[in-house]
């Protein structure tokens, strides 16, 4: 098992930009309310189960990013956490990436919503699993410091997943849906949204539609 400095120099590398301010509140978040969830998890698990899925984590790269969900997922299923979702169903959510709001219908944008809040669901509770484990061994650095890791990469992945799902739900509230899921027509304020993107590769006519000068 890699030493509390191997781990603390493999988190502060693999975390960067905007991450580490969310990392911060996280480590505070987490640690703050270890004591209390203790009790739903043991020594044996803590050390057999979820540091060992933590250090493969950190070896497959997990770093918080959305693209590392699926993986996080597969080896936590495979320690005998981490359910609620499957790794197929992550990589279909987070493979395709963010689609256009005219590419996409109402069935699908309900469906990967749903998804993205399940993902964020499963993290949220494998982050209180590491986070009452870190608990437990703080005396034994080593395993504390992958428990660490493991609560604070699940819990940055765990927001990022409901900030997806929020996204989801944003775009299905600007368009209006058919019975059989499909897209209707935009909303005004969708329309202005999209034309507002970049007004200047829009045809003229269409600026003039959103009340935008043919100079904008």
């Amino acid at each position: 098992m890699r030493t509390m400095a191997e781990m603390a120099t493999g988190l502060a590398a693999a975390i960067t930009g905007c991450r580490v301010r969310m990392a911060l509140v996280l480590v505070g978040f987490f640690m703050g309310a270890a004591t209390a969830h203790a009790q739903d998890v043991s020594v044996e698990f803590a050390e057999g189960s979820l540091a060992p899925a933590a250090e493969e984590m950190a070896a497959a790269g997990v770093d918080g990013g959305l693209e590392s969900a699926a993986t996080l997922i597969e080896i936590a299923q495979r320690y005998g956490f981490g359910y609620g979702i499957s790794p197929d169903e992550v990589r279909d959510l987070l493979g395709v990436g963010y689609q256009a709001i005219r590419q996409i219908d109402c069935s699908s944008l309900d469906a990967r919503a749903a998804a993205a809040q399940r993902l964020s669901r499963a993290l949220s509770a494998i982050a209180w699993l590491y986070a009452a484990g870190a608990g437990l061994t703080f005396s034994a650095p080593p395993v504390a410091a992958a428990l660490g890791f493991g609560a604070l990469v699940t819990g940055i992945l765990s927001g990022a997943a409901g900030w997806l799902a929020a996204d989801y739900r944003a775009q299905r509230s600007q368009v209006k849906c058919s019975k059989d899921g499909g897209v209707e027509w935009f909303r005004p304020a969708a329309r202005r949204i999209l034309a507002a993107a970049d007004l200047t590769v829009l045809p003229s006519s269409w600026r003039r539609s959103y009340g935008a000068s043919p100079s904008a």
